[in-house]
């Protein structure tokens, strides 16, 4: 006797379309990627990525194609134009969401969202935050964008903490705006464990920094959250650490940021 056919929810995807997504809603639905999206994500796969216009791709489909292609040498150059693309969707929606923020500051809150941002995306265990990028790039960055800006006026204390709901149980309807709650600063249980990811991560990647002075920087930045500038003198920082200006140790950031990518794609 022939097996019955699964749900058409549960049976594997048509060919040429992308896997489904693995991680379930509250009400255990899964999550599901917008038809438009899909149909995006078949159609670039169908035609290769020497015809990928990113500038012109869903942000949805740039974190498939990111995920997808990250340890390829055959598009390590297609590959980071992707990524260098999603870098300017991160800085257009942290700029809408940090309003009342620096530009140095604003800058810094850019480089670490996206740094969190590639780190969903690459991680080998795909946690719900990283998949849901595949269903609402813009709720996810918005989420870590407004608890950045939280933190942010949380050290200053000059004002209450007001920030997103990090949920993902709740569907993001009609592209209607994320919840708003009142919080009081410190991380939940799952963003906790999010960094103890990263961290694992990132961990396992220092090596790849083949600059000694580069490697250091990043852990002084990332790892002790040291500012690249502070108009407090008795505060310490990067550039006066290392004697450099400040466009000198965002590069050096940059390139350690690159190198780690590189090497977590090899070994994903």
């Amino acid at each position: 006797m022939s097996q019955p056919t699964p749900p058409s929810s549960e049976a594997d995807p048509p060919l040429g379309d992308p896997p489904h997504l693995t991680h379930h809603y509250r009400d255990g639905r899964r999550y599901v990627r917008r038809p438009e999206v899909r149909d995006e994500i078949r159609q670039v796969l169908a035609a290769g990525p020497d015809t990928w216009d990113a500038p012109h791709l869903r942000s949805e489909t740039l974190v498939h194609l990111v995920r997808k292609f990250r340890g390829s040498a055959d598009s390590m150059a297609t590959y980071t134009k992707l990524v260098d693309q999603l870098g300017r969707r991160v800085a257009r929606i942290v700029g809408d969401n940090s309003k009342g923020i620096d530009p140095p500051t604003r800058d810094e809150l850019i480089d670490s969202i996206l740094n969190r941002v590639i780190v969903l995306i690459l991680s080998p265990t795909q946690p719900k935050k990283g998949e849901y990028l595949e269903v609402s790039f813009r709720k996810v960055v918005q989420g870590l964008a407004l608890n950045a800006v939280d933190a942010v006026f949380l050290r200053r204390e000059e004002c209450p903490v007001v920030g997103l709901v990090d949920d993902y149980g709740d569907e993001d309807r009609d592209g209607q705006d994320p919840r708003v709650t009142v919080t009081d600063g410190r991380p939940p249980p799952d963003e906790l464990a999010q960094l103890a990811e990263t961290r694992r991560l990132v961990q396992g990647s220092l090596e790849a920094i083949t600059d000694p002075r580069h490697r250091e920087a990043f852990l002084l930045r990332y790892g002790r959250d040291w500012p690249l500038t502070d108009q407090d003198p008795t505060v310490p920082t990067l550039c006066n650490r290392f004697k450099r200006k400040e466009r000198q140790i965002r590069n050096w950031l940059q390139i350690a940021l690159d190198q780690m990518r590189e090497s977590l794609g090899e070994n994903l």
